[in-house]
């Protein structure tokens, strides 16, 4: 599930280009997230949430890069910047999709 991401961030920014590990970080913290809740048997759906919410502003940004959606790509000389913040703009969504998931674990928990 993870994996799959961070080869499609390194292809887009390519592979000999360090910076694809910084804009994967969403998804590391997604799988340390899982793979916490896992060790501690807590419920995943939090874990899932922020990695779904995280996930997908990355990857929306990076398929709008590479397919140039609205000239994402060659519309500004500085276009290539949203990319250094990238990591740090997925935290909203992912937070979002935390709660997100803290709500559906809370509403599927018998009282």
């Amino acid at each position: 599930m993870f994996a799959l991401p961070v080869v499609f961030i390194a292809y887009v920014e390519g592979f000999l280009n360090p910076a694809w590990l910084w804009n994967s970080l969403p998804f590391g913290l997604g799988l340390g997230l899982v793979d916490r809740a896992q060790r501690l048997q807590q419920s995943v759906w939090p874990a899932i949430g922020f990695s779904l919410g995280a996930g997908s502003l990355s990857l929306y940004f990076h398929l709008a890069w590479i397919f140039n959606w609205g000239e994402a790509a060659t519309g500004s000389s500085t276009s290539g910047v949203i990319f250094l913040f990238l990591p740090i703009y997925a935290l909203v969504p992912g937070a979002l999709g935390f709660a997100a998931g803290k709500a559906i674990d809370e509403f599927r928990s018998p009282p």
